[in-house]
């Protein structure tokens, strides 16, 4: 049962991350219009 809760804990948060990533790029696109940004904890060289 412990096992299943972390999974799905896990799971969850995998889903934010893959959401919050999607949802940057077309925010970079739509604001950028495709302009290469650097995206959050990047460093610009």
């Amino acid at each position: 049962m412990l096992f299943k809760s972390v999974f799905t804990e896990l799971l969850f948060i995998g889903c934010l991350a893959a959401t919050s990533i999607t949802l940057s790029m077309l925010q970079r696109i739509l604001s950028g219009h495709g302009e290469p940004r650097p995206f959050a904890g990047e460093t610009v060289t």
